[in-house]
């Protein structure tokens, strides 16, 4: 599977009635991540109808790579090792309550 490119998506509400822009272009701005030079700040300006001058400003920092937030939808390698442990421990147990003759297979 492909990794996603990451991209931010923003829109303006209005404060006056709290609600939502019908309008899908007016005040929406969407970034594509990769477009972001590490380091460098970059100015969008947002289209609006009615409040002319909307900026937004963003800068790309650089991170470990290890990272303390888990961002994708697999298990990270430490999470897939305990399950392969835990696998076998509790195969073991069902071999003993169950009194099999023999040990489970991997998929069992």
């Amino acid at each position: 599977m492909a990794a996603q490119e990451g991209k931010l998506s923003a829109r303006l509400r209005s404060s006056a009635s709290n609600s939502w822009s019908s309008d899908k272009s007016a005040g929406h701005l969407t970034v594509p991540l990769r477009s972001l030079a590490v380091g460098k700040e970059v100015t969008f300006h947002i289209p609006t109808a009615n409040t002319p001058g909307v900026r937004l400003q963003l800068k790309a920092e650089g991170c470990p790579k290890e990272l303390d937030v888990h961002l994708g939808f697999d298990l990270c390698a430490e999470e897939k090792a305990f399950l392969s442990r835990r696998k076998q421990v509790v195969a073991k147990a069902l071999k003993q309550v169950l009194q099999l003759d023999r040990d489970l297979q991997e998929d069992e």
